[in-house]
């Protein structure tokens, strides 16, 4: 059993979606504390929708979002720039600005957020490559670097303030698969070395089952939680089959028009 304060995220009853279209209802969840904790389900479920709502980026329709104690939707304007000092985010793209070297990338956000002069900016934007193998890279531009090194350095800039709760949305999105398998590894490796919370988004199996700690699965239908608990766990839960074709790379049989044509061009099933 956790104890209290061992939640960092606390979803209560929350309904999300984009003025009058719904896409989840009543979802209660939470996040605890230190852990890797994994958004999954189908395309379309709404997971990096759940995501926005979480960090903020979105206001939710119903329900409440507690971040380590304070309700994301405080009205205290010094309260919510305060929190949001407190959560970093990693987008699909890596959202770098293309006029700015690495090393400026993270530097404004150290401008913007902190009181610290030139030279501690650069020293601090030099560790944050580093920390994510970037290190010799502080002078380039974003289009001078690989897809990885892209996402790589979106991380390293999420991290420009060491907040305590990191999102990422698809962080394997348009990766070969070495280069993913690299990209897990590193999240892991901070996350044991900082005990930094992730929150993370993603429909990559080898993935799910490399970083996640717990997992949450959406489903489209049901507008909200199907599943939760380790990836080892939902693999062997035979009770939901969308669960468990999903977890186990299952192919669901699909009949109707299409098969019916493939049929008919002579390619009938043995």
């Amino acid at each position: 059993m956790s104890r209290a304060g061992d939640h960092i995220i606390e979803a209560k009853a929350i309904s999300t979606g984009y003025g009058t279209q719904v896409i989840h209802e009543g979802l209660t969840f939470h996040v605890k504390r230190g852990e890797i904790f994994v958004i999954v389900g189908g395309s379309g479920c709404g997971k990096s929708t759940l995501l926005r709502h979480l960090c903020g980026l979105q206001p939710v329709l119903a329900g409440t979002i507690v971040i380590d104690g304070v309700p994301l939707d405080a009205e205290d304007d010094a309260v919510r720039a305060g929190m949001a000092q407190r959560m970093g985010v990693l987008f699909q793209s890596g959202a770098l600005f293309g006029s700015l070297t690495l090393a400026e990338n993270i530097e404004l956000v150290l401008e913007e957020y902190t009181d610290l002069p030139p030279a501690a900016r650069d020293a601090v934007a030099r560790t944050k490559l580093a920390m994510v193998g970037l290190s010799g890279y502080e002078n380039y531009l974003p289009s001078q670097i690989s897809g990885g090194m892209k996402k790589r350095a979106g991380l390293a800039r999420a991290m420009a303030l060491d907040p305590p709760l990191l999102f990422f949305d698809e962080p394997s999105a348009g990766l070969d698969p070495v280069t993913s398998a690299e990209l897990d590894h590193l999240i892991v490796q901070l996350n044991a070395s900082l005990g930094t919370t992730m929150v993370v988004v993603t429909h990559e199996l080898a993935s799910i089952f490399t970083i996640a700690q717990r997992v949450i699965m959406l489903e489209k239908g049901v507008r909200g939680i199907v599943a939760e608990g380790t990836p080892r766990e939902l693999q062997a839960d035979t009770s939901r089959p969308s669960v468990h074709a999903f977890f186990n790379r299952e192919r669901r049989a699909v009949r109707g028009a299409a098969s019916s044509a493939w049929e008919r061009c002579g390619h009938r099933s043995q």
